[in-house]
């Protein structure tokens, strides 16, 4: 008997940032634990058509485009079991009991994948579709840490390139929906804002400015569930000698996805900021509905000496793996409790309230017209 279960494991989709998600999603299957899971990749094309095949569990395939044996595939629910089938051969059908999606940015991270599957009854081990959908959005995000009395970096947004700037140069250009840095601009003077500003709306149709803090440190800690205990993970300090880091910075000179030369961990840091990164970080989990792993990323502003929330990653580079092996928490073990967690949350949302009795559609008043 199989007693095996049965693990999806999906990467890329319609985003700029889709081959950090190749990466990420190759290490989780390469890390998974072989005697409890049956793996597979599902890959997520740029039309965002699904795909299984052989080929997918190599790294070398996405880099020579190589994709030898692929076959397109669709999703099903039966009998309250999901499961998949191959386009051309739909009458066989493969069970998926727990999804993890390892996607990355805009059009896919944002609520567009967890969507996608709740289409299915699917257990999956993100965070939810509006969970997703607030913290991809940097203005939503801001706005319900200013209702919560979190601080966070002085900012605007902008929904036009000829709105007024009403902050005081230097200030720095953020498009309202990526991630990985890309389209971030540091902006010191009125000359610099057209070019910046035009090239941010090329990414999204709203952009927040925020306030440029010269002298700063950066704070990196993720936090996972596991069932109802909260796990914050070791901080980590980001080192860098430039006004930001680049998408260039963090991925390709210094290969944040696994160990590099530019993060400390752990963080050098004294007990009382610790604890209050550690706090802030789990709070933030808990007040936004989150799931799964979420890396928050802090700025100290070292000349005022004030902690501020500067992004939430909903699904970070590599789960941010890195974070929790000092804790003793291995990749294959943060895997387990991905896993066992969506599962326990699945149950939990079952057992909602999904519908309501009403007579409406007999109601006397009722009429249409053609």
């Amino acid at each position: 008997m199989n007693d095996l279960i049965n693990v999806g494991i999906i990467i890329g989709g319609r985003s700029v940032e889709c081959e950090i998600s190749l990466i990420s999603g190759s290490q989780a299957y390469l890390n998974i634990d072989n005697t409890k899971y049956n793996k597979i990749i599902f890959y997520l094309d740029k039309n965002n058509k699904m795909y299984i095949g052989k080929c997918l569990e190599d790294i070398e395939t996405f880099k020579t485009n190589k994709f030898t044996d692929l076959e397109e595939v669709a999703l099903i629910n039966k009998t309250k079991q999901v499961y998949y089938y191959k386009i051309k051969k739909p009458k066989k059908l493969y069970p998926i009991d727990v999804f993890i999606p390892v996607v990355h940015g805009y059009g896919i991270e944002d609520g567009t994948i967890q969507a996608y599957l709740d289409m299915f009854d699917a257990t999956y081990t993100s965070s939810s579709l509006i969970s997703s959908a607030t913290i991809q959005d940097k203005t939503l995000t801001k706005a319900l840490l200013d209702k919560y009395e979190i601080d966070n970096v002085e900012y605007q947004i902008l929904l036009s390139e000829k709105d007024d700037i009403k902050l005081d140069y230097p200030f720095i250009i953020k498009p309202a929906y990526l991630g990985s840095s890309i389209g971030i601009e540091v902006v010191k003077t009125k000359e610099e804002l057209k070019e910046k500003l035009h090239n941010a709306f090329k990414y999204s149709n709203k952009v927040l400015i925020e306030k440029y803090i010269e002298n700063f440190k950066e704070y990196n800690c993720a936090v996972i569930k596991n069932k109802d205990e909260y796990i914050s993970s070791c901080i980590e300090e980001v080192s860098h000698t430039k006004d930001i880091l680049s998408f260039v910075d963090k991925y390709e000179d210094n290969n944040k996805m696994s160990s590099s030369t530019n993060r400390i961990i752990p963080a050098n840091i004294s007990n009382d900021l610790k604890t209050k990164i550690e706090d802030l970080s789990i709070y933030i989990y808990k007040i936004f509905n989150l799931n799964g792993v979420v890396r928050i990323d802090f700025i100290y502003d070292t000349d005022e000496n004030i902690l501020y929330v500067n992004e939430i990653n909903n699904i970070p580079g590599s789960l941010s793996f890195y974070l929790f092996e000092p804790l003793n928490i291995s990749f294959t073990k943060l895997l387990d409790i991905l896993i066992y967690n969506a599962i326990y949350e699945k149950h939990k949302k079952d057992q909602l309230i999904t519908s309501f009795k009403s007579n409406v559609l007999n109601s006397k008043g009722l009429k249409l017209k053609k």
